[in-house]
């Protein structure tokens, strides 16, 4: 899984603290996903984060197989 979090903030000039009180997901998760520290969010975390960047969930994460393809 890929996650479009840190491209996603940048483009709204956002910080994950921000996020966090738009998401209501804790700053220590959104920490650990924005440096891909998190290997498997839960589907609650997702959409949550999802909702509060106003964008489909589609648009925060991405598949990739074992060679980087998407």
């Amino acid at each position: 899984m890929k996650n479009n979090l840190r491209i996603l903030l940048a483009e709204r000039k956002m910080s994950v603290k921000e996020l966090h009180v738009l998401s209501k997901v804790s700053i220590s998760t959104l920490t650990n996903i924005y440096y891909e520290r998190a290997n498997n969010p839960g589907i609650k975390t997702i959409i949550s984060i999802a909702n509060g960047l106003n964008v489909g969930v589609d648009e925060l994460i991405s598949y990739e197989n074992k060679e980087g393809e998407v």
